[in-house]
């Protein structure tokens, strides 16, 4: 199954001036998990390509495939 990690900037910034939202979406084919803790089990890779962003209107983005996640709110 493939899953990707979303970092989410417009969240960043918003809790820097006092908000409190998760900033890390951990997506599969049927869910998006909203979380500011992400634990990747196994060999993974991350990867940063501001020219190649991904379809779902992301600047950056991960790609690859990631397998055995586990999230959690910190």
């Amino acid at each position: 199954m493939k899953t990707r990690i979303h970092v989410n900037q417009h969240n960043i910034r918003a809790n820097a001036k006092g908000a409190d939202l998760p900033v890390l979406t951990v997506k599969t084919y049927k869910e998006n998990v909203k979380c500011n803790r992400v634990a990747v089990h196994g060999p993974s890779t991350v990867v940063y390509s501001p020219d190649k962003p991904l379809s779902f209107g992301g600047g950056g983005g991960g790609g690859g495939r990631i397998q055995n996640v586990t999230s959690g709110s910190l």
